[in-house]
């Protein structure tokens, strides 16, 4: 359901962007919906209405918004003015011709130059980030005993207890090759046979192989795992409700959600307007202090309590630990990836 931001009385000030530069219009955004949905509210549509009095239509984007997206540029009637992607499906979008080009031009040059590396590209803007991560009990290690690496996870003898992966997608193929010895920086082109040999080793002590990312917090709230591969926002969202759990942040991964703007947006202009208001830190740091993402702007962690900012990704302590999914290799091989990892599953 499309729903409408609420008018506001006193307009707010919006960097670069100014009531009288825009003519009052209306936008469509779909994104992830939920709490996302509620956090991006009251961070970007909200203000951006009060500063420049767009009306903002909102809902929660259909799964990954590919095959709608797909449909609607391919029978020439565009719906929506902006969406949200995760990184690896971006490259797929533009080589099927499906987005417009983010237009710089009426952008913040030094909010721009502020972002953390690879949050901007021809044909996106960062939203957040997003982790993969090992979430640990707490009644059954302590912080220092606890295990910090994927070689760890798969040590079922000197780490015994019950597990928990990511069963959706294409599988943890990346990090049964960190198990198996393999450098991040050397992790792709992944050699796919290799990951699931490793992944053999490890499938008799997995109790669950997740299907939904919810299912990760569900886990953890019912205490049923000791160890558990997930979504750091979902791990912590656990942790949170009183979940006996940590995050370890070594050898995690992160990636982005962004921007995008279908091609041939019925407000093209304007759409480009309100991804550029998105990079204010004051505006993310509102995002950040219900949604356990990573931001796109640092200086962003300077406007929250700083035991918040420790729990989130891209905080330099936490991110200097991990390592970046290489979207555009995935997003080229994730039908095959997909393929072989439900072979696997299902063998």
């Amino acid at each position: 359901m499309i729903r409408s931001g609420a008018a506001l009385a006193a307009a707010s000030a919006i960097p670069g962007v100014a009531r009288s530069a825009l003519a009052a219009g209306q936008l469509v955004v779909t994104d992830q919906g939920g709490a996302s949905e509620d956090a991006n509210t009251n961070a970007y549509y909200k203000p951006f209405e009060a500063a420049t009095g767009t009306k903002m239509l909102y809902s929660a984007r259909p799964n990954l918004s590919m095959g709608q997206l797909k449909a609607m540029v391919q029978a020439g009637h565009v719906e929506w003015d902006v969406t949200v992607l995760s990184d690896y499906l971006i490259g797929v979008a533009v080589k099927q011709g499906l987005l417009e080009k983010i237009d710089y031009s009426v952008f913040d040059k030094k909010l721009l130059s502020e972002l953390i590396k690879g949050a901007t590209d021809p044909y996106y803007v960062g939203l957040d980030s997003y982790a993969t991560v090992m979430g640990y009990s707490t009644k059954k290690w302590s912080a220092a005993n606890a295990p910090k690496t994927w070689a760890d996870f798969w040590d079922v003898k000197k780490f015994p207890g019950t597990r928990a992966m990511i069963g959706f997608g294409y599988g943890p193929m990346e990090y049964a090759l960190l198990a198996d010895g393999v450098p991040p920086d050397k992790l792709y082109p992944l050699d796919v046979n290799r990951a699931l040999k490793k992944l053999d080793e490890i499938r008799p002590n997995v109790t669950v192989w997740t299907s939904s990312s919810a299912q990760q917090t569900q886990l953890m709230e019912n205490q049923e795992v000791d160890l558990i591969q997930g979504f750091a926002n979902r791990l912590r969202a656990a942790i949170s409700a009183g979940a006996p759990y940590d995050v370890q942040w070594s050898q995690g991964s992160y990636q982005l959600e962004a921007w995008v703007v279908p091609k041939g947006s019925p407000n093209r202009d304007l759409a480009m307007k309100f991804i550029a208001s998105t990079l204010n830190p004051q505006a993310e740091a509102v995002m950040l202090k219900t949604e356990d993402v990573g931001c796109i702007n640092p200086r962003a962690y300077s406007f929250i309590p700083i035991a918040r900012a420790k729990t989130l990704p891209t905080y330099p302590d936490n991110v200097k630990q991990m390592w970046r999914v290489n979207a555009a290799w995935v997003g080229e091989h994730i039908d095959d990836l997909t393929a072989a990892w439900t072979k696997w599953k299902t063998g």
